[in-house]
This record gives structure tokens, sequence and C-alpha cells, in this order.
């Protein structure tokens, strides 16, 4: 049976690979973690949190950004509410990105004690900014230790809003650009990519994104990470 891969980037290339190709690679690549897995052993990491507002766990996703629509989004550690998703046509310039967190402080009257996010440049002038924020700071997480660095995979709160993302709305619009690419429609050219940019980052923004914040944040069972209540009510 054929499935679509969701990793390593084989859906965004149309490639197409038989489930059993899937399991041999990963004996292969993996033979402990499939031990482990077989003998449900494994382990699996602890999140631990003091309260909302304790760390802001930022990233980008980039499945459309071959497609000219590069997003980007943070997400409240303690509650997993979802504090801005955005699209544009790049996340990684560093003022853009900044531009995104001092909205949400304006708005929420405040910053977090520490933010997690990677190394990438896109993070540079944020990470300034929670350091200047968080200078006058009479605990473990003043100046410097209110920004820290890691790779994405291990930034576990955000990296479940991404999967969510992608089985609720990204898996659909990768299949819809890569039909119009097999249809001779996209070529990945920068006017091809502009044009996607032109017709559907606004109404992104403005209407899917903000339904689906709103579905995840207010329902419990859309916060996989969520125990208790919903996003929202955790949040407040």
């Amino acid at each position: 049976m054929a499935a679509f891969m969701g990793i390593d980037g084989c859906v965004e290339r149309g490639l197409t690979v038989k489930r059993d190709v899937v399991m041999h690679v990963i004996r292969a690549l993996d033979p402990e973690g499939v031990r482990l897995r077989r003998r449900r052993r494994l382990e699996r990491r602890m999140y631990l949190s003091v309260g909302r507002n304790f760390a802001w766990h930022l990233d980008s996703y980039d499945k459309l950004k071959p497609y000219g629509v590069a997003i980007n989004g943070c997400i409240d550690g303690f509650s997993s509410r979802v504090l801005w998703l955005r699209a544009n046509s790049t996340n990684n310039d560093p003022r853009i990105i900044a531009g995104y967190f001092m909205e949400t402080v304006e708005s929420g009257g405040g910053c977090p004690l520490l933010i997690s996010a990677d190394r990438g440049t896109e993070n540079s002038t944020v990470e300034r900014l929670q350091i200047f924020l968080r200078r006058n700071g009479n605990d473990n997480y003043a100046e410097q230790a209110s920004f820290r660095h890691g790779a994405s995979h291990h930034n576990q709160r955000i990296e479940c809003w991404w999967a969510f993302l992608r089985k609720h709305w990204t898996q659909f619009w990768m299949k819809l650009v890569l039909q119009l690419k097999h249809d001779g429609f996209f070529d990945g050219s920068l006017l091809d990519k502009s044009l996607l940019q032109f017709c559907f980052t606004k109404n992104f923004q403005v209407s899917q994104f903000l339904a689906l914040v709103i579905f995840y944040n207010c329902n419990p069972r859309a916060g996989l990470a969520v125990s208790t209540g919903n996003p929202f009510i955790n949040y407040w």
C-alpha cells in the first residue's frame, strides 16, 4: 500500500514511498529504537512548567516555504495556547519575527520568563529584546538566562502544534500545489511564488489561521499536550 511520507521532505518532492520500504529503512537506521518500540519501552520526555508565561516556544515552519509561504508561530508552554501564527513571504528576517514578538508582548502586557527557540539568525533580534526586557529580573531567568537555544525537534510544545497544523491544514495545501506543479501551472519561479503569495497569504492570515488557532485554543482535544481543560482556559 502506497502512502505519502510526512518526513524528510518526501511530500514536498512529490515522492510516494511504500510502507514496507519505510519500515526497512527505519530498521536499518534505528534498530535500537525499533526494538524499544516493539517492547513498548520508549522513554517519553517529561515537560514541566510552573505556570502561564513561564516559557514561550518559538519556531518557524517551512513546509510551504518552497511555494512562497513562510510560517512562524509561538506557543505558551504551560497552557499550550497558540500566541501567534503568521504567514509571510519570509520567516528568516529577524525584524519580522521580532515584530510578531513585540505585538504579543504589547497586547499581553508583558514578556515570558523564558523563550525557547533554535539558533537560527531569525531569532537573534527576539533574543536581544527578551534579554533587554528581562534585564531587571531578580530570578534565575534574568538577562541571558531568559533565552534558551535548542534544536527544533526538542521544542516539544511547538512541535505538537506543528503536527496538528500538518494534519488539519498544511497537507491539503501541499497536495494542491503539487497538483498545480504536476499540471504545469507552478514551476517554483519567483513569479509563481509571488502569485501564490498574492492570492493566498492574506486569506491564510485573516481567516484560515484565525479559525485554526481559535479551534486549537478552545478545544481540549485539539491541544495534544494539554491534560486538563483547554489551552485558552489553562492560560487565563
